[in-house]
């Protein structure tokens, strides 16, 4: 991928996004910061392995599970909001408006561009100079729905 970016999930449109603190936890873990990070049984955070998204993780994963003195950081998910993703072909004109999954790769997360069956994501647009690039970057805002929560 010729521009891959060095965080999986960047902000994109100016929001500010508030960020709390958290506890990591288990299995899956290894997420780095930038990745997509959701809330387990315990609600401590791990990494985001589908469309239940609550943050991005605003630090790598340390390895402490659930000890209360392991405080992290999580800048929780604007759904109204604009991020910046890394496509996993190239950056097409014909993917806007498109829905499209997540691969979830601890620490290169981005866009399953032709699998749409998930619909993590709306693909809005291209980050200026990323037209027909490949692992070029689209402008994206996370889906409220997730099709496994109905069993699609």
């Amino acid at each position: 991928m010729a521009r891959l970016q060095d965080k999986s999930v960047l902000l994109y449109d100016g929001v500010s996004a508030p960020t709390i603190e958290v506890q990591e936890g288990g299995s899956p873990g290894n997420y780095q910061i930038g990745d997509l990070v959701k809330f387990d049984a315990s609600g401590q955070i791990i990494l985001a392995t589908n469309g239940l998204i609550a943050g991005i993780a605003c630090m790598d994963y340390t390895g402490g599970t659930g000890s209360a003195t392991d405080v992290q950081f999580m800048e929780l998910i604007n759904y109204n909001a604009l991020y910046l993703m890394c496509n996993t072909s190239t950056a097409d004109q014909v993917d806007v408006g498109e829905c499209a999954a997540i691969d979830f790769t601890a620490g290169a997360q981005h866009i399953a561009e032709g699998s749409t069956s998930a619909g993590e994501v709306h693909i809005y647009g291209i980050y200026p100079g990323d037209v027909g690039v490949d692992g070029g970057r689209n402008i994206v805002r996370f889906s409220t729905f997730d099709a496994t929560m109905i069993g699609i």
